[in-house]
């Protein structure tokens, strides 16, 4: 929570419909700075119900056995749940993993299971009120992930380093929000 917004993860109203349907799992191998493909991909799920997103799940998923590439992904479905050590696999990371539990859209710069084992506090995103919030923090969630697998590339060059990568997710999310106050204030 920033200090400057006391209410920022006050729950929104919009609760999404339980009967939703999943959507396939979407994968985008995130390419280096030469064009070829890395051991890192964005993965982009949603449940939908009558053509509207309702929920969404976004994030890098970076493999570090680059012989074995599966379609492994672990949703978290309750963002209070307490990591458990054991969900954590040693060659594969959700780094920068977006959801919106609670009704409030928000993002775990390390993941919910990083290799060090300490994941930082998440941040804020977008407080979720209507099916239009949830579109627009799905939208908004998508260049943030898309932002931060670029800088990443720019920065690490491929080599997924979890402080890197968590330094970058924080400063994308700064940057929406000076954007969004910059947007607000006209």
């Amino acid at each position: 929570m920033q200090p400057d917004e006391p209410d920022i993860w006050e729950e929104g109203k919009f609760t999404p419909d339980p009967d939703c349907d999943r959507s396939p799992v979407r994968y985008r191998t995130v390419t280096g700075p030469d064009g070829l493909p890395t051991n890192a991909r964005t993965i982009y799920v949603d449940w939908r119900k009558s053509g509207h997103i309702h929920r969404f799940f976004q994030c890098i998923q970076v493999n570090f056995d680059e012989e074995t590439i599966d379609d492994s992904l672990e949703i978290i479905e309750d963002d209070d749940s307490v990591p458990d050590e054991s969900k954590g696999r040693a060659d594969m990371w959700q780094a920068a993993e977006i959801d919106c539990s609670h009704n409030i859209c928000h993002i775990h710069p390390n993941g919910h299971h990083p290799p060090s084992g300490l994941p930082v506090d998440k941040q804020f995103i977008h407080r979720l009120d209507s099916l239009k919030d949830v579109r627009y923090a799905c939208a908004v969630s998508s260049v943030l992930i898309n932002t931060i697998a670029i800088n990443a590339m720019k920065t690490c060059g491929g080599e997924w380093d979890e402080r890197t990568i968590t330094g970058i997710a924080e400063g994308a999310v700064q940057t929406l929000r000076r954007a969004e106050s910059i947007r607000n204030s006209h």
